[in-house]
C-alpha cells in the first residue's frame, strides 16, 4: 500500500490512538499487558478509526470537502470501507462496555463533571465536521475560527488519557496534579503533531476558518509546535521529579519532524507524524514495563 493510501485509510491514526492509550496506562503504572487493558486500548483505536472515517465521509458529501485525489480514493473504496466499519463497530464499543462493567461492579464512580467532560468529547467528535451535505457544514465545529486545534487536542487528551485514567481508577488514586499533567502533556503533543496538518490545509480550508497556521505562517507554526513539545516534556519531567528524563527521547524525532513542517510535504511525511505517536508509546512502554 502506498503512503497516501495508508494515510487515507486511517489505519495509522487508529494504531496511534491505541498506542497513546497504552502509553497513558503505562505512565499511570497500570498493567498494560492485562487483557482488559489491551481490550480497552484496542477499542479506543477502533473508535478512532470510525471517527476519522466518518469525518472523511462527511466531507466527501460536500463540494470541495475533500481534495480531488482524496475524494476519488474514498468513493472508489466506499463499499469496502462501509463493510469494514460494521466489522470494527463491535470493537469500538469495548471501552464503553468495560466502563459500564466498572461502574456496575463499583470499581469506579461517575460524577456530573466527569460525565460532562466525556459527553463533550463525544459531541466534539461527532460534530467536528458537522453532518453530511452542504447544510451540515453549518454545524461543523472545525469551522469556528481559531478553535480547530483546541477541539483536536482536547478530544485526544480526553479519549486517550482522561478516559483510561477514570476507567482504571487512577483518576481517584493518583494526585490531581499528576492527572492534570498527563492530560496536559497529551494535549500538547497532539497539538504539536497536528499543527503541520493545519499548515498543509490552510490553502484548502475556507478562509473563514482562520486556523492557527494561517496567522502564524510556516516559521511561526514550527516554533509553536516545538514549544508545545518542549512544554510537554517539562510536564513529564515535573510530574516524575526528573526520574523519567529518558522519556524525552521519544519526542526528539517529533521535534525534528515539526521543524521540517511545510505545506507542500508529501503524504508519507504526514503519515510519519502519526507514526511518531506509536514510536513514542513503544519507547515509554519499553522503559516503564
Amino acid at each position: 500500500m502506498r503512503a497516501p493510501e495508508l494515510l487515507w485509510s486511517n489505519a495509522v491514526i487508529a494504531t496511534a490512538a491505541f498506542a497513546c492509550t497504552i502509553r497513558s496506562f503505562s505512565l499511570m503504572g497500570q498493567g498494560v499487558w492485562e487483557t482488559q487493558t489491551l481490550l480497552f486500548s484496542l477499542g479506543i483505536g477502533a473508535s478512532s478509526w470510525l471517527a476519522y472515517t466518518w469525518q472523511r465521509h462527511v466531507k466527501s458529501t460536500r463540494k470541495k470537502g475533500l481534495r480531488p485525489d482524496h475524494l476519488e480514493w474514498h468513493r472508489a473504496r466506499w463499499p469496502a470501507i462501509r463493510l469494514l466499519a460494521w466489522v470494527i463497530f463491535p470493537l469500538a464499543l469495548l471501552p464503553a462496555l468495560l466502563s459500564i462493567l466498572a461502574l456496575a461492579q463499583g470499581e469506579t464512580g461517575l460524577d456530573l463533571p466527569t460525565a460532562l467532560v466525556f459527553g463533550s468529547a463525544l459531541a466534539v467528535t461527532l460534530l467536528y465536521t458537522g453532518w453530511p451535505g452542504e447544510e451540515g457544514a453549518r454545524f461543523a465545529l472545525r469551522r469556528i475560527p481559531g478553535l480547530k486545534m483546541i477541539w483536536v487536542g482536547l478530544s485526544w487528551a480526553t479519549i486517550t488519557a482522561a478516559w483510561p485514567a477514570w476507567w482504571s481508577g487512577a483518576l481517584e488514586s493518583m494526585p490531581a496534579d499528576s492527572i492534570a499533567m498527563l492530560i496536559g502533556e497529551r494535549f500538547l503533543i497532539i497539538t504539536a503533531l497536528t499543527l503541520p496538518f493545519d499548515l498543509r490545509d490552510r490553502q484548502w480550508d475556507p478562509p473563514s476558518m482562520r486556523n492557527w497556521s494561517t496567522g502564524l505562517g510556516t516559521a511561526g507554526t514550527r516554533a509553536l509546535a516545538l514549544t508545545c513539545l518542549i512544554t510537554a516534556n517539562g510536564l513529564l519531567w515535573a510530574d516524575s521529579e526528573g526520574s523519567l528524563w529518558w522519556a524525552m527521547a521519544g519526542t526528539v524525532p517529533m521535534c525534528m519532524a515539526v521543524l521540517a513542517a511545510r505545506e507542500d510535504r508529501p503524504a508519507h511525511y504526514f503519515g510519519f507524524l502519526d507514526g511518531l505517536l506509536i514510536l513514542d508509546a513503544l519507547w515509554i512502554c519499553f522503559w516503564v514495563g
